[in-house]
């Protein structure tokens, strides 16, 4: 319970979710460079930057969901017909740990589990279609594919049973004994750790959330300003602990070159997921992805802020990686010259905007150059 405490493994998970990012966008892509081009521009993101370094939980809950759409994503590429069904298990239980860790740590995690079983029951709906298939058309089949064909009509009725079953799992019994668990250590102090305390806490805390209201906050901002960074989120104003003729400041933002750049992209996603349909499935899978992080929002009649974006963010960045990808697949050079100027682009803004992020004193005629913003009111 120290300062150091509290910050520690905050920018110790902002640390990980690099390597996090780049594995990601690796088992979709196959590819180093889009893999290394996302995790620079995550790192370079300006609330990446600002959330890992507080006190606050949105780090975790991100870094969580981060894992299980990892574990997700390696999971619809296997199947029960090509690989063990003990094998294909391992990453729903990876997924499912996630799950339970990420629900533990903030309820916007709920909003992914809503993605991921969408991704799960699209996946088995494919091994359906592959088991009718299978039993439909055998006869048609080379030598070879009667095998797999065979294999399929055999294996999908018990496969996918054990499946759901294991799913039951690792994704409802785990996570409900690791969310009531959770609470041990706040309330057995007074007495009130049972299952009807956990329940009636968890009313408390709906209520509180739910009667959020009201347009008073001065950096309230609604779902539809977040991508286009219409209205900043304030931190820290250190105006009493500085010269008169500098500015301190900690600010909660997006890099406008990563969260343009990465609404362009999502753009291009949604076009591919709608041309391109069964024969590349990643765009869809992206964009199940980023639809359960934002779309609840939409929903929400609290007041937002911008941080509830943060959770979007790793997808939009997912997107460029995918854009780079497709870049890269026709020409290599045109991919690395896009690549390099987009990170470019980012780590002079990063540059730029670090002195907002951060708290560092600097010149307040400088701090008015970077007036992009209408939130920016230096006294």
């Amino acid at each position: 319970m120290t300062p150091f405490g509290w910050r520690f493994a905050g920018a110790l998970s902002g640390v990980v979710m690099l390597p996090l990012m780049y594995l990601l966008v690796r088992q979709l892509t196959r590819r180093k460079f889009p893999a290394f081009f996302a995790m620079m521009l995550l790192a370079l993101d300006c609330m990446h930057f600002t959330q890992s370094r507080l006190g606050t939980i949105d780090c975790f809950a991100v870094l969580f969901i981060m894992c299980m759409y990892l574990a997700m994503f390696r999971y619809v590429r296997m199947s029960f017909y090509h690989q063990p069904l003990a094998r294909t298990l391992v990453p729903l239980a990876l997924c499912g740990v996630a799950f339970a860790l990420g629900c533990a740590t903030k309820w916007i995690c709920i909003y992914a589990g809503a993605g991921l079983a969408v991704l799960f029951f699209y996946t088995l709906a494919r091994r359906f279609a592959e088991y009718r298939y299978a039993s439909a058309g055998m006869r048609a089949f080379t030598p070879e594919e009667k095998k797999i064909a065979q294999r399929a009509e055999r294996e999908f009725p018990r496969s996918a049973l054990l499946t759901c079953l294991w799913c039951v799992l690792f994704f409802i019994v785990v996570p409900l004994a690791v969310y009531y668990f959770s609470y041990y250590w706040q309330l057995t102090p007074d007495g009130s750790f049972s299952v009807r305390g956990v329940v009636e806490l968890q009313k408390t805390i709906f209520r509180y959330h739910s009667g959020l209201g009201g347009d008073t906050h001065a950096f309230r901002s609604p779902w539809y300003e977040w991508p286009l960074i219409i209205r900043p989120m304030w931190y820290y104003s250190g105006f009493d602990y500085v010269p008169a003729d500098q500015v301190s400041s900690i600010s909660c933002m997006g890099n406008p070159a990563v969260w343009w750049g990465g609404l362009a992209a999502l753009a291009y996603v949604l076009a591919r997921a709608v041309t391109m349909g069964r024969r590349d499935r990643r765009y869809i899978w992206v964009l199940i992805g980023f639809a359960s992080q934002f779309l609840p929002w939409v929903l929400v009649p609290r007041s937002t802020f911008i941080y509830h974006y943060f959770a979007s963010v790793p997808f939009i960045i997912i997107c460029a990686g995918l854009l780079i990808d497709d870049i890269e697949a026709r020409d290599h050079r045109l991919a690395l010259r896009i690549g390099g100027i987009w990170i470019g682009a980012a780590a002079v803004l990063c540059a730029m905007f670090y002195p907002l992020m951060s708290g560092l004193p600097f010149p307040r005629r400088f701090a008015k150059y970077l007036r992009w913003f209408h939130w920016y009111n230096y006294r």
